[in-house]
């Protein structure tokens, strides 16, 4: 096609003027012509120019498919012309032009990234009470950023619209979720939607063990996060490093440094080797329980046997006192 290979070849201006010569003989201008067209101007001209060339081809008689939309509808969004993109998106579903998936995947995760997910969320349901049903991909920007923002009833929205529109949440939806709903300290809600996924479909994971169990210790619920962990087993669900490290940590800082290493000890049994952070953790939580020299007693052994780092130590060093000894090891450790 004549038109195509000058608009590859960066020569638009010829481009348009051979369109210019094919309407002014009654050549026949397709949605394909146009949309090539629209390729080239949108990239070299800009988005003022594209929507001209949009409207144009509605006022001869060729209505714009899919694709020409989100040509513009791109470079709208990619220039942070949100409103004119809102408009864009109305004006497709006036004219009875679907927006597909693609389109979707546009604007939705552009508009989150912005600050702008509830204008995302009132987009996607005009969307889908006109057009073709939304995907996992189309939600997952919206979950997202409700949790991120700390607007829990709107993502717990979502994942209802979801469930409506016959898209079944996942278990990275409902763990981003019990995530947000933990640390926001509504545990009790998060356990409720917990207890229901299996129902659903939704198996569980050490994710979602996780959220909980990390959600439990923060109110100083223990005898329940340590049923979790035990339930976890039962499921058939290893504990993971962030399983132990949360337990750990709380347990310490509970002066129950015994039962801590207790659990340091069955970590290493089933197969979970404790890193730096986990170590740092006990450390910490052996320090802040008032066993300070005990505690870098221990960081002193543990750096000797290469388990954590010499700036570990020193660190852990100014947070605890630490005898003149000790002072000599570090430095000569580094």
């Amino acid at each position: 096609m004549m038109i195509g290979s000058l608009c590859s070849r960066g020569k638009l201006d010829l481009a348009l003027k051979l369109l210019g010569e094919m309407l002014a003989a009654s050549c026949l201008s397709t949605v394909k012509i146009y949309t090539i067209l629209l390729k080239a101007i949108v990239n070299e001209r800009g988005t003022n120019e594209g929507t001209k060339l949009l409207n144009e081809m509605r006022e001869r008689g060729i209505e714009p498919d899919t694709m020409p939309y989100n040509i513009v509808l791109k470079a709208l969004l990619d220039q942070r012309k949100y409103v004119e993109a809102k408009k864009l998106v109305s004006e497709m579903l006036s004219r009875g032009c679907e927006p597909d998936l693609f389109t979707h995947s546009i604007f939705i995760p552009t508009f989150c990234r912005e600050g702008k997910a509830e204008e995302a969320l009132s987009m996607l349901k005009l969307v889908i009470e006109n057009g073709p049903k939304a995907n996992q991909y189309s939600y997952d920007p919206l979950i997202t950023a409700f949790c991120k923002d700390g607007k829990l009833d709107l993502a717990l929205g979502v994942l209802e619209i979801m469930t409506s529109n016959r898209c079944l949440p996942d278990i990275d939806n409902y763990n981003i979720v019990l995530c947000a709903l933990s640390r926001k300290g509504q545990v009790e809600q998060a356990l409720k939607i917990f207890h229901k996924l299996d129902d659903v479909g939704c198996h569980l994971d050490v994710h979602s063990y996780n959220n909980i169990i990390c959600g439990l210790w923060k109110m100083g619920d223990r005898s329940r996060a340590i049923k979790m962990v035990e339930e976890m087993g039962s499921a058939g669900i290893d504990p993971n490093d962030i399983t132990y490290s949360s337990i750990l940590c709380s347990l310490c800082r509970g002066r129950m440094d015994e039962d801590a290493i207790e659990l340091l000890g069955h970590m290493v049994e089933k197969g979970c080797h404790p890193n730096e952070t986990t170590y740092t953790l006990l450390i910490e939580g052996i320090g802040f329980g008032g066993w300070r020299s005990e505690a870098m007693e221990l960081a002193s052994s543990l750096v000797e046997m290469g388990a954590i780092s010499s700036d570990s130590h020193q660190r852990l060093s100014k947070v605890f006192p630490i005898s003149i000894a000790s002072r000599q090891f570090a430095a000569s450790a580094m």
